[in-house]
C-alpha cells in the first residue's frame, strides 16, 4: 500500500532508548528489510534492538512461541500481560530479554535488551521501549 511504515528506529528513539537504560546511547542503526525494519542501539555495557514487521498473513501467537521455544531452550518464555496485544517475554537469564508483541494478528513488534542489567531490569526497560512504540506503528 501506499502507507508510509513507520521505521523502528523512529518507533523508539535514541532518547528513549537511553532514559529507559539509564545509559549513553550511539545513535541507532537502521536495517531495513521485505517486512519492515530493525533498529540497533549500542550503548556501553550493552544492546537494544527495536524490530517492527508487517505480516502479509496472520500470524498464530501460540505457533510463534513454539517456534521460540524450539530456538531459545534455554530461556524461560512467559506471557505476560499488555493491553490490546498478546506479549511474550523471553528472559534470557543473565544477559537480558526480549519481549515479543504480536497486535491484530499482523503488526509484530520485538524489543531485545541485552547487557543492561538482570532479566528483571532488562524487561522493565522493553515495557517501556514497548509501550513507546506501539503508540507508533
Amino acid at each position: 500500500g501506499g502507507v508510509q511504515q513507520v521505521s523502528a528506529c523512529a518507533a523508539a528513539t535514541r532518547q528513549e532508548v537511553q532514559r529507559a537504560t539509564g545509559a549513553s546511547i550511539d545513535s541507532g542503526k537502521l536495517r531495513q528489510d521485505a517486512g519492515g525494519s530493525t533498529c540497533d542501539y549500542t550503548g556501553e555495557s550493552g544492546q537494544v534492538s527495536i524490530g517492527l514487521h508487517h505480516a502479509v498473513a496472520a500470524l498464530d501467537f501460540d505457533a510463534e512461541t513454539a517456534n521460540l521455544k524450539a530456538a531459545l531452550p534455554e530461556a524461560r518464555l512467559v506471557e505476560i500481560p499488555m493491553p490490546g496485544v498478546r506479549a511474550l517475554l523471553v528472559d534470557l537469564a543473565g544477559s537480558g530479554a526480549q519481549l515479543h508483541i504480536l497486535r491484530n494478528g499482523r503488526d509484530y513488534l520485538l524489543v531485545s535488551v541485552l547487557g543492561f542489567g538482570n532479566s528483571v531490569e532488562a524487561r522493565a526497560i522493553a515495557e517501556s521501549i514497548a509501550q513507546r512504540a506501539l503508540t507508533r506503528f
